[in-house]
């Protein structure tokens, strides 16, 4: 029996789903790179205090989801992490960065609360500089300024419940997409190479694909309603 794993990334309101520190402002950036290193840089040990509780762990993986780098950083320094890949220049690869500050200090309020903010990404080799006869590339993410998402108290219910359920999961003949939001305006289906699979344009309550003629792997499901951007993976 061949078996599908989804992977759910919507579009969301940030307020209705956590009143917490607003992971949206944590991005991550590329510093430095070259074929084989990469250099990156995390805003949330700049932007959180106390510095010296900030913690990331890191988690780099090619597109079929192997193995590349993983590692934990901490302090205020925690926010720069390097690491080294023999990724093809012509992959890309998934940047998953987790940080938690357990007592951040509310300036606005005085408060001081925990927090847990997830970025999640895309590097590609991207063509940076055109010289006369010589284009120079660098790694760069797919999504530019990416911010991050809570995941302190999201869970994957509290998510299918606000947007849509998504089930069986895995699945092995029929994939069913119900209890739609109102305002989403499509849905896709990418596999892991990036290609798009399947699409919906202002998609109907209900939605029944088969995917029994898929090669077996994992997917993923892109919920888009607008005019939010904000997005949250929930493995």
């Amino acid at each position: 029996m061949k078996n599908f794993l989804f992977i759910i990334i919507c579009s969301l309101s940030w307020s209705s789903l956590t009143a917490q520190i607003d992971c949206s402002m944590l991005g991550m950036a590329v510093n430095v790179s070259d074929t084989g290193k990469v250099v990156l840089y995390h805003s949330g040990p700049y932007l959180l205090w106390p510095r010296e509780h900030n913690v990331i762990y890191w988690d780099i993986s090619d597109l079929q989801g192997g193995f590349v780098a993983q590692d934990t950083t901490y302090g205020e320094n925690a926010g720069h992490y390097t690491f080294f890949h023999s990724i093809p220049l012509t992959d890309s690869i998934i940047v998953s960065a987790v940080i938690i500050n357990d007592s951040v200090y509310d300036m606005s309020s005085g408060n001081s609360s925990l927090m847990a903010c997830q970025n999640i990404d895309t590097l590609y080799w991207e063509p940076d500089t055109i010289i006369p006869g010589t284009i120079l590339y660098r790694w760069e993410f797919v999504g530019g300024p990416n911010g991050g998402v809570s995941v302190l108290s999201i869970n994957e219910n509290d998510v299918e419940i606000a947007i849509a359920r998504i089930y069986p999961n895995p699945a092995s003949t029929h994939l069913l997409i119900d209890n739609l939001s109102e305002g989403i305006s499509s849905i896709t289906i990418y596999n892991s190479y990036g290609q798009q699979i399947f699409t919906s344009e202002c998609p109907n309550q209900n939605i029944i694909i088969n995917v029994e003629g898929w090669p077996s792997g994992q997917y993923v499901v892109w919920i888009n309603q607008t005019p939010t951007q904000l997005i949250n993976v929930v493995h």
